[in-house]
């Protein structure tokens, strides 16, 4: 499940989620029931839509990038192509896993109709609770947004909050599979391990979400070896497993929504200006934030000496630069090429004159 999911919820966005089936076979049966087309919105959207079997890319577009979204309004795009999506009712997908043969290979297969649906996120809470009160099942835990060799991973952090959730439940134990990193190897590992039910945190999971955030991540602080984005989706996924623990125990439906909508930017990090300075082009102060550097840091540059509005002029002058040498190559192009044809041209013509005045010279002497 993603932040964006629940956002696209929101919105009427019908958002896929189940552990029944696979992924593909999962959004096959929507394809397969829906009357109108599906979108699929998946970031190995070309690989996916090459190998997908005819009867599934008749039904399913698939996009790989999401532009805007607002009032009820998205752009769903490709690399090819922007479509503009209006008070979106169909079903959106989204899956962040690379493609591998195994993958390839299902979408590739036809898929049979079921008579019933599989679940979709609505129904998340209900597939969750049930998933962890399957006797002897496992609950992998492991997201993509955590920096764990940097910031440690948020769902060991929880363990205790999760016990707790589990006596709540009547549950006796879990075997939890924990996405670890092992300093050794420099590598990520999957770590499984017999979690059992545990009261001692069970008042705290109805704190106040931000209270509860605060209470647990207290000394949660950005090193200066990762990126200021890299924290903030570190910090935001972390609040949001303490919404997911705390919507479990919840009897309210939109519990989690609620409290992110109320509670996010007050639990989210502040952002530090790293830049403030007198821009050498335009002699204006300015300053620029974290996130606006993060592009100087990832190619190993000098901050830069002048505002963004100045760059963005360099930039626009530099590109009626190169486009301006482009026509005038154009130019000098067309006209070497008139030149050279001219040329030839003039050779030919004199060819021409040399063969008649060739010709005469031989009928002179002939006579």
């Amino acid at each position: 499940m993603t932040l964006l999911s629940l956002i696209l919820q929101s919105l009427d966005i019908t958002c896929l989620f189940t552990d029944e089936l696979s992924m593909t076979e999962t959004m096959y049966q929507y394809a397969l029931q829906e009357k109108d087309n599906v979108i699929a919105f998946t970031k190995v959207v070309k690989f996916k839509s090459e190998s997908s079997h005819p009867d599934f890319t008749k039904r399913v577009k698939f996009y790989d990038k999401l532009s805007y979204l607002s009032n009820r309004s998205a752009f769903f795009k490709t690399t090819l192509r922007v479509v503009q999506v209006e008070k979106i009712t169909k079903v959106y997908y989204n899956k962040d896993t690379l493609a591998d043969n195994e993958v390839m290979t299902e979408w590739k297969q036809p898929i049979t109709k079921m008579d019933r649906l599989p679940s979709t996120l609505a129904n998340y809470k209900e597939s969750v609770l049930a998933k962890i009160k399957r006797e002897n099942k496992t609950f992998i835990l492991g997201s993509n947004a955590f920096i764990i060799n940097e910031l440690d991973n948020p769902h060991l952090i929880l363990r205790k909050h999760r016990q707790a959730l589990y006596f709540h439940l009547g549950v006796d134990f879990v075997i939890e599979e924990v996405l670890e990193y092992n300093p050794t190897t420099k590598t990520h590992e999957i770590i499984p391990t017999l979690v059992k039910k545990d009261d001692a945190k069970l008042a705290e999971l109805n704190y106040n979400p931000e209270r509860l955030f605060k209470l647990i991540f207290y000394n949660l602080e950005k090193s200066s070896s990762i990126l200021f984005t890299e924290f903030n989706n570190h910090s935001c996924s972390a609040f949001t497993e303490i919404l997911l623990l705390q919507s479990m125990v919840s009897d309210k439906p939109d519990y989690f929504l609620e409290n992110f909508i109320k509670f996010a930017d007050k639990v989210k990090p502040v952002e530090k200006v790293l830049i403030n300075k007198v821009c050498y082009a335009c002699e204006k102060r300015f300053s620029m934030k974290e996130s606006e550097l993060e592009i100087y840091i990832i190619k190993g540059l000098d901050y830069p000496s002048t505002c963004q509005a100045c760059i963005d002029e360099q930039l626009r002058e530099k590109k009626i630069r190169e486009e301006l040498e482009k026509n005038l190559e154009k130019i000098r192009e067309e006209e070497n090429n008139e030149a050279e044809k001219k040329k030839i041209e003039e050779e030919e013509k004199k060819k021409k004159e040399d063969a008649v005045k060739a010709k005469r010279e031989a009928f002179g002497r002939r006579f």
